[in-house]
């Protein structure tokens, strides 16, 4: 029987003519099978399966196909018949399948990549770019569909291997609101900005994301602000640590009431004089006599200055400018060893100006002049001052070395030039002036009712010079 079985399925095999669609199939034993029989045809599959593992094998060390192997078997060893174009069509279309699994995989797609179709009943192909474009327009020219709702479903492409997945709307909003906030909304990592009226902010108007700039933002916050203090509940009493906003330098800062008060208080107290920032000139002196400033709109020539330095407050006049470079000033001279803390300017109105004069000749002994020889007194009737400043001429020069002369404020002499006997007088109608800061900041300063006098430190030569007038200059506290 088993000799039998394989005669049959050998005739099936390789003795069957093939006719175009017609299938040859063994004959149905009647009989159930035996186990001989069983076995034979285990024997018969198992032997069949050999052969064919062996044929692929061979075509594949071939460089064949196992499908072009059987191919070439067939054109070699079969009778040729005739067939249709139907035929012919669905045998190439059974066999495209196994044809296109062969092929490479292709990872990356290129623009000039080649894609087959049918267009109007005509086999023609388009570029991968040109299909890309087709997709593109199709997609956004799609109808708008309703407003995305919860439960609505959008595709992802995942990288890793992954493909493309489904997501929800509310996916994707718990995404956005929560795993993104780490990355999108992380402000450290950005370059600093500085803000213009122009820039863009995102704004969300009844529900609709809109955008405006920042003036836009801070007129809406300066209006806002003016209504929301118009509703205040007014201060009947203003204690001293209420806070009072203010802006220094384009800086918003906050003072209390109690330091507001201070201020005003000091500002009454230090009328008429003005502050000068200290941004406008450098606090070490050049010298003695000037400052260097980088800014001098705030004073001029003849105005009185008033400089604190090493925890004291001296007095003097402007005498010169160099614009934005350097202000010149006689009176209490200027400490190059410390800093000055405050500068002020004060009004044109504080300047006081005498003039003394001494007849005849006055140069015949140290003396002194107004008492003895003018036969006059001088009484300070303002408020307290200092003498920052004299000159003097007499209209007759000794015909020898001219002599020299101080001024005394409450009988102490206040010029310190040449050991403090004063000024040397110079030719006939010729002012000399006490040297800008040969000033005794002990001796300067003069309240009401203090006398003042001119006094002859050194006669001249010949003791004949006449005529002397002796001009003062004040500054008024």
């Amino acid at each position: 029987m088993k000799s039998e079985w394989l005669q049959i399925y050998h005739v099936v095999i390789y003795l069957q003519p093939f006719t175009a669609r017609t299938i040859f199939m063994p004959p149905v034993p009647t009989q159930p099978l035996s186990k001989a029989q069983y076995e034979a045809l285990s024997e018969f599959r198992y032997q069949l399966r050999r052969f064919i593992h062996f044929s692929e094998s061979a075509a594949k060390a071939a460089g064949l196909t196992p499908l072009q192997y059987l191919l070439m078997l067939h054109v070699q060893g079969a009778t040729p018949y005739r067939t249709t174009l139907g035929d012919a069509e669905d045998a190439t279309l059974s066999y495209l399948p196994t044809h296109l699994a062969g092929l490479p995989q292709q990872v990356t797609i290129l623009d000039a990549d080649r894609f087959y179709l049918t267009s109007a009943g005509s086999a023609k192909y388009c570029q991968a770019s040109d299909l890309a474009s087709y997709m593109l327009a199709e997609a956004w020219g799609a109808t708008p569909g309703v407003a995305v709702q919860t439960g609505d479903a959008l595709l992802v492409s995942r990288s890793g291997g992954v493909g493309t997945l489904k997501v929800t709307v509310d996916m994707l909003a718990d995404f956005v609101t929560s795993d993104a906030q780490a990355a999108i909304l992380d402000l450290s990592s950005l370059a600093a900005a500085t803000v213009t009226t122009t820039d863009l902010v995102l704004v969300c108007q009844s529900g609709a994301a809109k955008r405006a700039t920042v003036a836009d933002v801070q007129s809406l916050v300066h209006g806002g602000f003016a209504t929301y203090t118009t509703g205040l509940t007014a201060v009947v009493s203003v204690a001293d640590a209420d806070v009072i906003y203010l802006v220094r330098g384009s800086t918003p800062q906050r003072a209390t009431a109690a330091q507001l008060a201070n201020y005003v208080t000091a500002s009454v107290q230090g009328l008429p004089w003005r502050t000068i920032d200290s941004g406008k000139y450098t606090a070490i002196p050049a010298s003695t006599s000037q400052i260097t400033m980088s800014d001098t709109s705030d004073v001029r020539v003849g105005l009185p200055v008033a400089y604190t330095y090493n925890g004291a407050r001296y007095y003097g006049i402007v005498t010169a400018v160099s614009a934005n470079a350097s202000m010149t000033i006689a009176g209490a001279p200027l400490d190059v060893a410390h800093a000055i803390t405050e500068l002020q300017v004060g009004l044109a109105s504080q300047v006081v100006q005498h003039e003394l004069y001494i007849p005849g000749d006055y140069d015949a002994g140290v003396q002194d002049l107004l008492a003895v020889l003018a036969k006059r007194y001088f009484r300070w009737q303002f408020g307290a001052a200092h003498l920052v400043a004299f000159s003097a001429v007499h209209k007759t020069a000794d015909t020898g070395a001219q002599p020299k002369i101080n001024v005394k404020v409450n009988g102490t002499l206040v010029s310190t030039n040449d050991a403090a006997k004063g000024i040397q007088m110079g030719a006939a109608g010729v002012w000399v002036d006490n040297p800008a800061v040969a000033v005794s900041t002990t001796n300067y300063t003069v309240v009401r009712g203090n006398p003042i006098e001119v006094r002859l430190t050194q006669v001249g030569t010949n003791g004949n010079a006449n005529d002397l007038t002796v001009s003062l200059t004040f500054v008024l506290e």
